[in-house]
């Protein structure tokens, strides 16, 4: 039998070897992605210290503010690559699948618009 269940009733046995089953893949894959996660981990702390860290604040307020702005075009403005050039709240709240769309269609439509252009053009 296994340590973890004994003494326990059989929902807590199931739910302690759910856990202990859930552990091991979430350890198994943490340690498969530490090395990438610690980079981009760093990577930010390093855009932070540059963009915020090397200037003077004499207000924390304008501490605050500057790091709000900061996170807020991380976030909301700066189109990220690895996210396929989505921006992070939009994959976070799930648009970005309607966004691909729209570029999708837009991406169709944009060698009949150059074509109609160009021929406009040398008429």
């Amino acid at each position: 039998m296994d340590p973890v269940c004994t003494g326990q009733s059989p929902y807590q046995k199931k739910i302690a070897q759910a856990e202990l089953e859930y552990t091991k893949g979430t350890t198994t894959k943490a340690d498969a992605e530490g090395a990438q996660t610690q980079g981009k981990t760093e990577r930010w702390h390093q855009t932070l210290k540059n963009r915020i860290l090397l200037e003077y604040y004499f207000l924390s307020g304008d501490l605050e503010a500057q790091m709000e702005a900061l996170v807020d075009h991380y976030n909301h403005q700066r189109c990220h690559e690895c996210l396929k050039s989505d921006m992070p709240a939009d994959v976070y709240l799930g648009r970005n699948k309607a966004i691909l769309k729209q570029k999708e269609g837009a991406k169709r439509k944009a060698p009949e618009a150059r074509r109609l252009h160009h021929r406009q053009r040398a008429a």
